[in-house]
């Protein structure tokens, strides 16, 4: 649990449920640190004849095309918008499952705000790196509490400091990434990329591609004995809709701002 609880940039279990299932929010957003390295595999050739309708006139023949894409898919995006579901397994046989929507303005704003679970609705986060603050609001108080983001990325491990990052697949200068197949998702065609720690006993990732909009749709992170440690979804996706900086970070008329130095 250690090694996933600081992939999801949860502080350590001693401050408790509260921040745990906060940060816990952010899962979806770290995984997209990074981009992938150049590699070919001839086993994987079958699937360029498989992918050449979904993919435009450029075959995929491995990962590199796959990051190729993923980048111009990224150079073309000003603003996006998303509903994220992530699942965890509970502290018993049950699972945990938190839903939020995310908007953000590239590269510098992106705002989270939950839907599930019920106690934490309304709750949202505003990461503001053109101002370097994180405002939280805390609907039960009414009350905003604003801190240096410098301090929230150093005391509280949040997952990116770099909205652009979102869409992007995991560094390999950690992960070895490797393309394994291909897997229809909402009648999309989506390529599967995993991603294996250098480390030892790491946490195994797999990604699925969107092979028309080159964005990633879905993750799964799995321990080394293949049992499923966190699973996220991404849906109701948009991009380019003019999002604007102002609504990003809007505050309720009235609360109560708590800064924090």
């Amino acid at each position: 649990m250690d090694d996933i609880r600081r992939w999801l940039g949860w502080p350590p279990a001693r401050h408790g449920r509260r921040y745990a299932v906060a940060a816990a929010t952010l899962v979806w957003l770290w995984v997209w640190a990074g981009g992938l390295p150049a590699w070919v595999s001839p086993a994987l050739q079958p699937l360029a004849s498989a992918a050449s309708s979904a993919g435009g006139t450029r075959a995929i023949h491995d990962a590199q095309d796959i990051m190729e894409r993923v980048s111009e898919a990224l150079n073309r995006i000003q603003d996006i918008q998303a509903r994220v579901q992530i699942v965890q397994p509970g502290q018993t046989s049950s699972l945990s499952t938190a839903v939020v929507d995310v908007k953000a303005k590239l590269p510098n704003l992106f705002r989270v705000t939950y839907i599930k679970p019920d106690a934490f609705t309304d709750m949202f986060y505003v990461i503001d790196r053109d101002n370097r603050r994180v405002d939280a609001y805390y609907p039960v108080t009414d009350t905003v509490v604003r801190q240096r983001l410098d301090k929230v990325l150093a005391e509280r491990s949040l997952p990116v400091a770099d909205p652009q990052q979102l869409l992007q697949l995991p560094s390999p200068e950690s992960y070895d990434l490797k393309l394994t197949g291909t897997e229809s998702l909402d009648r999309v065609l989506h390529y599967i990329v995993e991603a294996r720690p250098k480390a030892a006993n790491g946490t195994v990732y797999r990604f699925w591609v969107d092979g028309q909009r080159w964005l990633i749709s879905r993750v799964e992170g799995t321990d080394e004995r293949g049992r499923q440690l966190v699973q996220v979804r991404l849906t109701q996706v948009r991009v380019n809709q003019g999002l604007a900086e102002n609504d990003l970070r809007r505050l309720p008329p009235g609360a109560q701002i708590q800064v924090q130095s």
